[in-house]
């Protein structure tokens, strides 16, 4: 099988011809190398959307359905999208919303295919392969601009250093605006395992979670480590039985605790945890550590991945010695292209690479150093953005929000940690008048993810 979904089963072969059935009304639409919008819940529909898409040579932009509609619009607008897709759930909001701005395709308004087999169009190594949205300091989000042989140098490096067969199952868990996502949805077919699909807020719920990996067969997994948390300490002996075959657990998104890590170790011992590292312009992960479960103090986010090159450097762009901090560069193949209509933004973020002829680096504003061992050790910023369950936020953002909202006069937004260590935001404000907290609650709601 190729896909697995509640009681549904679909193989390789009805996969292969459900999406190239999207490639075709795509190519007809003369939507080949244009950026194409979905808006999907996570479902079998929104994987066979995606490979319809790059099979017809174009490239997807996830937009998530919890959006604010002024941030979609944004999106919409920034990319220029060729058509918006739309799942059943969400076609006729799609086309009430967003109707203005661009062709809303839903199941059942999508164009006829021609009788004649089509001739997908082949996707070249520099060509877009998605554009991926993150947050921005100005208030407007960031679209992340991938090519093809960016993102299959990593799912390469994946499939070497974490090998996937036929007789496993990755699951689909992570929202797909989260770059993550791409590493279950497309990393289960290079050793023709098969992928199941978590119905969505499953990722919520740690009963749900262990009743998926139960039921799947589930072998590879990914996790934020606030949910990772979640999911094993809720684990009582049975619950550890039923997770029997488990064989990865990769966790990424923010800062992995110690605490945590051991509490893996103790309660899974025979599951390799990974921890990951990698911002979204160097297409998904530039590094990973094997966690042990008796490491003192911090986790590593340990060695770069294949074709991936790793810098720490002080402000002169000169190395930095071992344990010496310095900000983190990234170069090699998953180097992304850039940022979509932010030249300024690029020039600053993509910079030369003097190491390799015609490369660049990702200058991520990581803080990190080498350890005697080879390995990287993650430090913190060099600004203030944070990673809040593995999305990445600018607090500078959420006090601009705050301000706009005409709710509040002053606004300080800060990150704080709980008990575990993991991290949750706090925000001081001076209220404009009488406010109520789940009155500023909603409008922020309305004005950020």
């Amino acid at each position: 099988p190729a896909l697995l979904y509640g009681d549904q089963v679909m193989s390789y072969r009805e996969l292969e011809i459900a999406s190239k059935q999207v490639a075709d009304d795509l190519i007809q639409a003369g939507c080949q190398g244009q950026p194409v919008a979905l808006l999907m819940e996570r479902s079998a529909e929104l994987v066979i959307a995606m490979l319809g898409i790059i099979q017809a040579g174009a490239a997807f932009v996830p937009i998530d359905p919890a959006f604010p509609e002024k941030r979609v619009r944004y999106m919409l607008s920034d990319c220029g999208a060729c058509l918006l897709l739309a799942d059943a759930s969400q076609q006729k909001r799609a086309v009430q919303r967003y109707g203005d701005q661009v062709t809303v395709w839903g199941p059942d308004v999508r164009t006829a295919s021609c009788p004649q087999e089509r001739e997908t169009m082949p996707s070249v190594p520099e060509g877009l392969a998605y554009i991926l949205y993150t947050s921005g300091s100005t208030g407007q989000p960031k679209g992340v601009l991938v090519q093809h042989s960016s993102i299959l140098n990593t799912l390469n490096g994946l499939h070497e250093l974490y090998p996937l067969g036929p007789q496993d199952v990755y699951l689909f868990k992570t929202a797909y605006t989260f770059d993550v996502s791409l590493s279950e949805l497309f990393g289960w077919m290079w050793g023709g395992g098969a992928l199941a699909i978590l119905e969505p807020g499953g990722e919520k719920n740690p009963a749900a979670l262990a009743a998926a990996i139960r039921r799947y067969g589930v072998t590879h997994i990914n996790f934020v480590p606030p949910m990772l948390n979640a999911l094993i300490h809720s684990l009582d002996e049975e619950g550890i039985q039923a997770l029997h075959g488990l064989r990865y657990i990769f966790a990424a998104g923010e800062a992995l605790p110690g605490a945590l890590a051991r509490a893996v170790a103790k309660k899974l011992p025979t599951v390799r945890l990974e921890n990951l590292y990698g911002p979204t312009e160097v297409s998904i992960y530039a590094t990973g550590y094997r966690v042990t479960g008796r490491e003192e103090g911090s986790i590593p986010i340990g060695k770069p991945l294949p074709n991936v090159h790793v810098y720490i450097m002080d402000e002169a762009q000169s190395l930095q010695p071992i344990g010496v901090p310095g900000e983190m560069y990234v170069g090699g193949t998953g180097v992304a292209a850039g940022y979509l209509n932010r030249e300024a933004q690029t020039a600053e973020r993509f910079v030369e690479d003097p190491y390799v002829k015609g490369g660049k680096k990702d200058r991520t504003g990581d803080v990190a150093r080498w350890n005697e061992n080879g390995e990287i050790e993650y430090l913190g910023r060099t600004d203030d953005q944070v990673k809040i369950r593995g999305y990445r936020i600018e607090l500078g953002e959420v006090e601009k929000q705050l301000l706009e909202s005409g709710l509040v006069r002053e606004a300080v937004v800060v990150s704080k940690t709980d008990r575990v260590g993991l991290p949750y935001l706090c925000a001081y404000v001076t209220a404009q008048g009488e406010v109520k907290l789940e009155e500023l609650r909603e409008e922020l709601g309305r004005r950020v993810p």
